[in-house]
């Protein structure tokens, strides 16, 4: 699903009471709904053993083949011991392999397996039919909104990221 993210203006400020109370119910809807898409990947990765964390690993290296560790790492933030056992976990599971570094051998580039592309495929079908679905229903302009709020939600790092991604998902073609 290739869809330009929109850079749409501001609506003005509101009062800061009704702002407090539009940023709090935001914020629990947000939640909610990172509760039910979290819940739709569970249920495809709780057959192997995996959680969010080993989630996030595969779809950052699905969406980015040849992503290192310190790539992950900053996408992720999480601390490398954060992320060891996991990547060791898939690894040894066959989800997904290191590769010694093209451009620097003391590097590891991360690669899915087609098993890994397989759960990945599984996981990331269920989340987007989710989304898919509500977008659908929700229209045009309610989409641009959604999307303009997430732009200016995340940091300019991770928004470069997510627009390079959503316009060349490389390793979610197939998907």
């Amino acid at each position: 699903m290739k869809q330009k993210l929109s850079s749409a203006k501001a609506p003005a400020p509101a009062a800061p009471n009704t702002l407090r109370k539009t940023a709090l119910k935001a914020f629990l809807l947000h939640f909610f709904a990172n509760v039910l898409l979290a819940a739709d990947a569970e249920a495809a990765l709780e057959p192997y053993g995996l959680t969010r964390l080993h989630n996030r690993v595969l779809i950052l290296t699905a969406m980015n083949p040849g992503a290192t560790v310190s790539d992950l790492l900053r996408a992720m933030r999480v601390t490398h011991q954060n992320l060891n056992a996991p990547m060791r976990q898939l690894i040894k599971d066959g989800l997904l392999v290191a590769k010694i570094g093209e451009k620097d051998r003391r590097q590891k580039q991360l690669y899915l397996t087609a098993k890994g592309r397989k759960l990945v495929q599984a996981v990331l079908n269920r989340q987007l039919a989710r989304l898919e679905a509500t977008l659908a229903n929700s229209g045009a302009e309610a989409t641009n909104g959604f999307l303009a709020v997430h732009e200016r939600l995340v940091d300019r790092d991770d928004l470069k990221w997510a627009e390079r991604l959503a316009e060349d998902p490389s390793g979610l073609t197939s998907f």
